[in-house]
């Protein structure tokens, strides 16, 4: 079975990004991931002298786009003396090193003792891409802006996290032909059109550089776990006799989900090639075409030779049923492949940890544990229940106690074979995954950065960070899946958002926090400076600023929410409340007609008690004692100075 291939995603408030949802969105964003690639290939040949060092380069990289891999492919096989120094990942059939790759542009090949030519064939891939919003019904992929690049070979993939609640179900080409469907199919080279109900690759260069319309359904039913066991049941074989049907329920293990089957129909006749046969699922993906004609004679015309045909197709159907129509005159054979999955493993801060036992694989052909990350997420290697460890393996195939094992480890998935036939590798399994911390980047409403807040994170598991001096959290996530995010300040929930999409990229998150500037004044409207104003909330935050001489406080970053603003100025004091929902002012007013030296201030309230004539007076001597303090001063001052 073809490997599933994987991807996910997460949001950015940038072109290239998604934007997250805003501090108190009810549900979760989810995005697919667009990735353009352009591959270029150079087929080659390599001279060697006994202790020569090769060096292979990528090609150059097309305007906006970046490398993605660089790869070595032997066309012969790398010779044993032929030594790899500098690379990243290989594959390997039967000890045979196939090919090598490195994600920098550079391969490095070294001999030892041998002389000799080899032939390759240098592949470079670029990649430049995007993220869309998941939404159920119809999406543009719009590649027609890559048509004036003079860009060959370009391919568009496009991917959705496992976990996620929805899938592909419609892929419409730029000349509107239906590319999933198996008439399009039967058209086109099988390599052309791959797809899956979390993935689709499409070579755009051969089908048109143009309007892709991609059709999205949404649901619980389209969730899948990030790592499973995948079964291979015992194949069947049937057949279907001419101008007939046949439908067949995919057989379902008790406690195991079916996701679909591998069907292979092949035909051997006597007469032209033909192949009037339609499979019928809920997605069919034809991964495999071959047919020839042949003549069969013998050392004289005693039996006049025969002219013969066969074709084989094999195909991979997602459902629990697949159903196949014979139009031929003849019968057409069928080898059928159930295939079940069961969710696996424990995710640890390590990585994946998975037990197979002999019991769990009962009843089964061939077993694998399938892993499928988010892109924020690398598989580094695989512990074997023996201790030994597999890296730096694109693929392999070994022998394996009697049989062949298969393992590949992408940058974002793997597979190993656990069972093939009678034999079991059971034990422990860790898959060593590196996972980039969630990066969120916290501003207020003015798009300050916000330094001190708690960042929680809610969901498969629970973590937390504090945002530093630029406003960013880095939460270290290590399972797959929609997290829910609060951020805390200053004692109150300054945001609360829901992340679909997990990537390895910086996103922003506007919270509901403001400057509050408060000004304090007299009666008569006079600022009033040194005043102690103190803003405080129900959530236990207090700050006390002094006003300067224009009799204003600045309060930087308040969450928002319905705060107590106190102000005291000596024995003159006033209290009210205060909504902050944007960043603004507040005028305060004291009351206070003037402050008078030694006296002090002078309240309305006092005005009114005792009188204009009375306060006048006050004001007298409290201005004429003043006045002599100050005289007094001065002149004890030019006493010492005479001195």
């Amino acid at each position: 079975m073809r490997a599933l291939l994987v991807a996910g995603i997460i949001s950015l408030v940038l072109l290239a990004f998604p934007a997250w949802a805003g501090p108190s969105s009810g549900t979760p964003k989810y995005f697919g991931k667009l990735e353009i690639l352009v591959t270029t290939v150079e087929n080659t040949e390599i001279n060697f002298a006994s202790k020569d060092v090769i060096e292979l380069l990528s090609a150059a990289e097309p305007p906006g786009f970046t490398l993605k891999t660089f790869r070595v492919e032997f066309l012969d096989g790398m010779p044993s003396e032929v030594v790899p120094i500098s690379y990243e990942s290989k594959s390997v059939d039967m000890g045979i090193v196939e090919s090598l790759s490195s994600s920098k542009g550079v391969i490095k090949l070294a001999s030892n003792n041998y002389n000799g030519t080899v032939k390759v064939r240098l592949i470079t891939v670029f990649s430049k891409s995007r993220w869309i919003e998941l939404k159920a019904g119809k999406t543009t992929i719009d590649l027609a802006e890559f048509s004036s690049l003079d860009l060959k070979n370009v391919t568009f993939r496009f991917s959705i996290d496992n976990y996620a609640p929805f899938a592909i179900v419609g892929l419409k080409s730029p000349d509107g032909r239906d590319l999933l469907s198996q008439v399009s199919q039967e058209d086109v080279n099988v390599d052309y059109v791959k797809f899956d109900p979390k993935h689709v690759e499409v070579n755009a260069a051969e089908l048109g550089l143009g309007r892709y319309i991609l059709e999205i359904a949404g649901g619980e039913e389209y969730v899948m776990p990030n790592a499973f066991i995948a079964a291979e049941e015992e194949f069947l074989n049937i057949t279907i006799p001419a101008k007939s049907t046949k439908t067949l329920t995919v057989k379902r293990k008790s406690g195991w989900k079916t996701l679909g089957a591998i069907v292979v129909l092949y035909s051997v006749t006597p007469g032209p090639l033909s192949d009037n046969v339609k499979v019928e699922g809920r997605m069919i993906d034809l991964a495999y075409k071959r047919g020839e004609e042949f003549e069969i004679s013998g050392a004289s015309l005693m039996i006049p030779p025969l002219e013969m045909s066969y074709w084989i197709k094999a195909y991979l159907v997602f459902g629990e049923s697949v159903r196949v129509t014979n139009n031929e005159g003849h019968e057409v054979h069928a080898i059928i492949v159930p295939v079940n999955i069961k969710e696996t493993g424990t995710w640890t801060k390590k990585g994946l940890i998975v037990k197979v036992t002999k019991e769990d694989l009962r009843g089964i052909k061939n077993g694998f544990i399938v892993v499928q990350l988010p892109p924020n997420a690398k598989i580094r290697s695989i512990v074997l229940p023996n201790g030994d460890t597999i890296k730096g393996i694109e693929r392999e195939t070994r022998v394996w106690m009697g049989s062949f094992r298969r393992i590949s480890i992408g940058e974002n998935e793997a597979i190993i074979q656990v069972k093939g036939g009678n034999t079991v590798d059971e034990g422990q399994y860790l898959f060593e995954i590196e996972w980039e911390p969630l990066k969120i980047k916290l501003v207020d409403a003015d798009g300050n950065p916000i330094a001190g807040a708690d960042v929680i994170a809610e969901g498969p598991i629970n973590v937390s960070a504090t945002s530093d001096e630029r406003g960013i959290a880095e939460l270290r996530v290590y399972s797959p899946g929609a997290y829910k995010i609060f951020v805390n300040f200053k004692g109150s929930k300054v945001a609360e958002t829901f992340i679909g999409t997990l990537v390895n990229d910086e996103a922003t998150l506007r919270c509901n926090v403001y400057n509050l500037e408060v000004e304090v004044k007299s009666m008569l409207g006079s600022p009033v400076g040194n005043a102690a104003v103190t803003v405080s909330n129900k959530g236990g935050f207090k700050q006390t600023l002094i006003t300067d001489s224009t009799g204003k406080a600045t309060f930087a970053q308040l969450p928002g929410g319905n705060y107590e603003i106190d102000v005291k100025y000596k024995r003159i004091a006033s209290s009210e409340s205060y909504t902050v929902s944007k960043s603004g002012k507040k005028s305060v007013s004291l009351d206070m007609i003037f402050d008078l030296p030694v006296i002090g201030p002078i309240s309305g309230t006092e005005v009114a008690a005792v009188g204009t004539a009375s306060v006048a007076t006050l004001a007298f001597w409290g201005l004429r004692r003043g006045k002599k303090k100050k005289e007094y001063n001065e002149l004890e001052d030019e006493d010492t100075n005479d001195f």
